[in-house]
């Protein structure tokens, strides 16, 4: 799927740094997402976080944040947060960044 660029506007370019739809996105998740991991606790259990992941995801998927005023479709915000995903920027799993470094250092090892 190809993201159409033609809906941003000057500064509202979310891919790059200090884009302010990025910002934004990236500001609701992390209170959603830190909210649950402090639900959660340090000590929880795989399927306790994973639960937690879900919720997060549940969370992404019913969110709408609208990139512009007139672009209000829930799919904008979906596909946004998957793209903030697939550049490791936001993460649905509480340990999603321990576990991303973990697998990074163990590449640059071999």
């Amino acid at each position: 799927m190809e993201f159409n660029h033609n809906l941003l506007r000057r500064g509202d370019n979310y891919c790059g740094i200090g884009g302010s739809y990025e910002r934004l996105l990236r500001e609701e998740w992390e209170i959603q997402f830190n909210r649950l991991v402090d639900e959660i606790g340090d000590a929880a259990a795989e399927d306790t976080m994973r639960s937690a992941a879900q919720k997060v995801y549940a969370w992404v998927e019913d969110s709408c944040y609208p990139i512009r005023p007139r672009v209000l479709h829930p799919s904008m915000t979906r596909g946004s947060f998957h793209i903030l995903a697939d550049t490791l920027r936001v993460g649905w799993h509480p340990e999603f960044m321990r576990r991303l470094k973990h697998l990074l250092e163990t590449r640059e090892e071999l």
